[in-house]
């Protein structure tokens, strides 16, 4: 079974509330148009980790390893402009969570047919 961009949609969503603080009401876009839903909310993402970069640089590490993204990539951010870093480490934050999002449904289905 394929999951809906909807279901991604608000597990994206519910995960970056949990994670980052973000309120539903700023990343209620329209969740059906699911690519600019992703930029809406990377950029929301990105405003966030930009503030961690500043006053809490451990913090962030501490966090994207305990969200268990590739360091190797989260290096490669780094060798982007100033202006672009924390873009990019939302973009890996994304794609984690959807990953995560993806295993789970594997697994929840996998679970179903026994």
């Amino acid at each position: 079974m394929i999951p809906s961009l909807l279901e991604k949609a608000r597990f994206l969503q519910d995960q970056s509330k949990k994670d980052f603080g973000l309120l539903k009401k700023w990343t209620n876009q329209d969740i059906a148009d699911f690519p600019e839903f992703r930029l809406h909310i990377q950029s929301l993402i990105a405003g966030r980790i930009k503030i961690m970069l500043r006053d809490d640089f451990n913090g962030l590490v501490h966090f994207l390893y305990r969200l268990d993204i590739n360091e190797n990539s989260v290096r490669s951010c780094f060798d982007a402009e100033d202006n672009e870093v924390s873009e990019k480490i939302a973009e890996l934050y994304i794609e984690r969570i959807l990953k995560k999002y993806l295993t789970r449904k594997l697994f929840a289905s996998d679970d179903s047919e026994d």
